[in-house]
């Protein structure tokens, strides 16, 4: 393959997993409520023992308006975040493209010696002759061996989008405990500069 063409198959090879991470990420949150705690476990051995069936006249409660707005957006937010990750890990973080350039580089090429080729070609209806560079291609077993060197990344896909977007949860849960403190602080700061001014008016 040319270098273009190798570059293609690789994105081909990553694209469809970031995709089908956003419906598996989709669905985990559509079974169930983000802000939810799960059940506690049971024992497959006593769980035909122990359940109870429900009772007819047994109503599930009713969330308010505030909850289900709650829920809806803290839904929404890690389903976008998902999406932005997996748009900025293999491009920005991981630079897909630097090391496919790179890989390409360092492979040991035998087509061509693994050296530019010059062909001589007539261009357009005036018949000129002129030299176009050839790069050498590159086969799928010289591909891999610089890449399980330099690019192990694109044998864990799931896994590296996965971990990426832990990550951007870890940050924006940092910055949400950041900001809570922030608050904390300005509104005790304001508190006892209104209880000096007050004592300084008194007196």
């Amino acid at each position: 393959l040319e270098q273009d063409e190798m570059n293609n198959v690789a994105y081909l090879v990553v694209k469809p997993v970031e995709k089908a991470l956003i419906v598996f990420i989709n669905e985990a949150l559509d079974a169930h409520p983000v802000r939810d705690a799960f059940p506690p476990p049971v024992d497959d051995e006593h769980a035909s023992k122990e359940a109870t069936p429900p009772s007819s006249g047994a109503k599930k409660t009713k969330k308010g308006f505030w909850a289900r707005r709650a829920e809806k957006r803290a839904r929404k937010n890690l389903g976008n975040m998902f999406v932005k990750t997996t748009k900025n890990h293999f491009m920005s973080e991981v630079e897909i493209d630097h090391r496919l350039r790179c890989i390409y580089a360092w492979a040991e090429k035998s087509h061509q010696g693994n050296k530019i080729d010059s062909v001589l070609i007539e261009s357009g209806w005036s018949s000129r002759k002129r030299y176009v560079e050839l790069n050498p291609k590159i086969s799928l077993p010289e591909f891999r061996e610089v890449q399980k060197e330099h690019f192990t990344h694109l044998d864990r896909i799931g896994e590296e989008l996965l971990s990426s977007y832990r990550e951007d949860l870890w940050v924006q849960q940092g910055k949400g405990r950041q900001n809570r403190e922030l608050m904390r602080d300005c509104m005790l700061f304001l508190t006892i500069v209104s209880v000096v001014d007050y004592g300084i008016i008194l007196s």
